[in-house]
C-alpha cells in the first residue's frame, strides 16, 4: 500500500518528498504557524473565539476562489457560488496578463509529473532546509518566472507597516508579510525540486471591494527568504525542545509496571 503524500499529525501537516518517501517534511504553513509570536497566536485564538465558524467559512471561500482560478487557467468553465462572486472580480484580469503557466495547484509540464504522488497530491520540497508545500501558481510573464499565491480577505493587504493605530491595516500588513515569506519558501523549494529559478513572487488578493496585486522581487524577495530560513531553523529548535521535554517526562514517569491480581 502506497504511503500518503500528505498527512497531519498532532495538528501539523507533513508531506513525503518523492525522492525519499520514508521522510516526512513539515509544510510551509505548519512552520509559519509554529513559529508565530505568542501575541499572534493569542490574537488568532481570541478572534476565533469571538467569531465562531469564521475560520471554516474563510477556508471554504478560499477553496472556491482557488478552484475558480484553476479552472480559468485551464480554460474551463468557471463556477462560483453567488456569495463568493465579489471575491472573484478582478482576478481573471490579473491571470490573463500571464503569457503561460507552468503550475496551477499541480504541475502543467509533463517533465514534472514525478512531484505528484500516487494519491494525486502534488508538492515541492527542500531536502536541504527540511520543508515542503504546494504553491498555487507558477507562471511566465514577459520572460519572467513568477511564483504566485491567491488570497481572499475581508480587508486589504498592506506592503508597509501602518502608522498610527489602524488595526485593520496592521492585519493587512501582517498577512502580507506572512504570504511573502510563504512565497519565498516556495521559490527556494522550486529551484531544488523543479530546477527553475523564480525571478519574482506575486500576491493576488481579492476582497469584496477591490483586488490587489503585489510583486516581490530583488532585495525584497531576498529579505523574505532570509526571514523564512530563520523561521525554519526556529521550527526545528522548537521541535527539539519539545522532544527533550517529552523525554524528561517519560524519565520521570519511570518504566511501566503491569500489576497482575493473584487469588489468595
Amino acid at each position: 500500500m502506497a504511503l500518503a503524500t500528505r498527512f497531519s499529525l498532532n495538528g501539523e501537516r507533513f508531506y513525503r518528498p518523492a525522492t525519499n518517501p520514508e521522510i516526512a517534511l513539515p509544510s510551509v504553513t505548519t512552520i509559519l504557524g509554529k513559529t508565530a509570536s505568542e501575541h499572534s497566536k493569542k490574537a488568532l485564538l481570541s478572534w476565533a473565539a469571538k467569531n465562531p465558524g469564521a475560520r471554516e467559512a474563510a477556508a471554504e471561500r478560499g477553496s472556491a476562489i482557488h478552484a475558480a482560478c484553476e479552472a480559468h487557467i485551464r480554460g474551463q468553465r468557471v463556477q462560483i457560488p453567488e456569495e463568493y462572486r465579489p471575491f472573484w472580480r478582478g482576478l481573471a484580469e490579473q491571470l490573463d496578463r500571464f503569457d503561460s503557466f507552468l503550475w496551477s495547484e499541480r504541475p502543467l509540464l509533463p517533465q514534472w509529473r514525478n512531484v505528484v504522488g500516487e494519491d494525486g497530491i502534488a508538492r515541492i520540497w527542500s531536502m536541504k532546509h527540511g520543508y515542503a508545500g504546494v504553491p498555487d501558481l507558477i507562471g511566465v510573464r514577459n520572460g519572467v518566472v513568477i511564483m504566485g499565491d491567491f488570497k481572499t480577505s475581508n480587508g486589504p493587504y498592506s506592503r508597509w507597516f501602518p502608522k498610527g493605530e489602524n488595526r485593520k491595516l496592521f492585519t493587512g500588513w501582517s498577512k502580507y508579510k506572512k504570504c511573502a515569506e510563504q512565497l519565498a519558501a516556495y521559490a527556494l523549494a522550486a529551484e531544488e525540486t523543479l530546477g527553475i529559478h523564480v525571478d519574482c513572487a506575486q500576491i493576488l488578493v481579492s476582497t469584496p471591494e477591490i483586488s490587489q496585486s503585489f510583486l516581490i522581487h530583488g532585495d525584497e524577495l531576498l529579505k523574505h527568504r532570509t526571514s523564512w530560513l530563520q523561521k525554519v531553523r526556529r521550527y526545528y529548535e522548537i521541535k527539539a525542545e519539545e522532544q527533550e521535554q517529552q523525554a524528561e517526562l517519560d524519565a520521570l514517569a519511570g518504566p511501566c509496571i503491569t500489576v497482575t491480581a493473584v487469588a489468595a
